[in-house]
């Protein structure tokens, strides 16, 4: 498929997505690379949670962290939303390398909320901007997502876990706040992504162990509606999905045969979620073909 071709076809299906797309992707040998809005602005939904799990792996290597201690869950820890430790007894010990497993693989916002209280948020976005990383922004925690979700203050102690809940599964709020917003929020642009992504590939900061450790973790996803769905069955792809109301992203490192490649597809301001999941799918499949027959 040549270059054109491919931008045609992306831009075909863009055309048909009621709402905004960017996507960026990049053959991690530097040979070939898909661009469009790449540089836009999208709140990340969950794809947050791979900027938690770089920083988890970087304090693992200054070995301020190991994967092995036990955090116990409490009462103080639920957060709603996806996932299932909101739904486990209290007192459950836990190591560190299971809730970055949760937070990943499950996508479960309280291993997520878990794992910024050890790191630290202020650590992350340092981070972030260490990388070069300047449109990235991590700035709310999963529970702060939900509340604004919900149309709830964070600072309001009359409301509690199961409020929350009961709003976001019966009647979620018109004003989402600063979940889906693009400032004071937390964002990032495709193109940010894969260059997060292309680090853990490539082990350019991190050690090897760190970074074999997360693709294997990120290979393990089990929401595969977006980069995988129309890949060839059995391609490797370690990746991390974000959905929100208006929002579905998918970034990740894709192991086509002898063409590995990094990719984001992010999208906002979605007037229909569902119809768009199978469309940002066959920009992957496009993708994937694109650098799968370059010569």
């Amino acid at each position: 498929m040549e270059y054109q071709s491919a931008l045609d076809k992306i831009n075909e299906i863009m055309g048909t997505i009621e709402g905004k797309v960017g996507v960026a992707a990049r053959l991690l040998d530097g040979k070939g690379e898909i661009l469009i809005n790449a540089t836009d602005i999208y709140p990340t939904a969950s794809t947050m949670k791979v900027p938690v799990l770089y920083e988890l792996y970087r304090q693992v290597d200054e070995g301020k962290i190991d994967l092995n201690q036990r955090v116990e869950y409490n009462d103080t820890h639920p957060v709603c939303g996806s996932g299932i430790l909101q739904d486990l007894g209290f007192g459950l010990s836990v190591t560190v390398r299971d809730l970055a497993v949760l937070m990943t693989v499950l996508s479960d916002n309280t291993a997520t909320d878990m794992l910024i209280d050890l790191v630290g948020i202020q650590n992350i976005q340092s981070t972030m901007r260490n990388l070069g990383l300047d449109q990235t922004t991590i700035a709310i925690t999963l529970r702060e997502m939900m509340y604004s979700l919900a149309g709830y203050d964070i600072n309001d102690t009359s409301i509690t876990f199961e409020k929350v809940r009961e709003r976001l599964t019966k009647a979620r709020s018109e004003d989402k706040g600063r979940a889906t917003a693009e400032e004071d929020n937390d964002v990032s642009s495709p193109l940010d992504m894969i260059r997060l992504l292309t680090d853990i590939a490539e082990s350019r900061t991190l050690s090897k162990e760190s970074c074999a450790d997360m693709i294997e973790i990120l290979s393990r996803q089990k929401y595969n509606d977006i980069i995988p769905l129309y890949l060839p069955y059995g391609t490797t792809v370690a990746h991390k999905t974000g959905s929100i109301v208006t929002v579905r992203n998918d970034v990740g490192i894709v192991y086509a045969p002898e063409r590995p490649y990094t990719i984001a597809i992010m999208s906002k301001q979605l007037l229909d979620e569902t119809d768009t999941l199978r469309k940002l799918a066959r920009i992957s499949e496009v993708i994937y073909n694109y650098f799968t027959e370059l010569t």
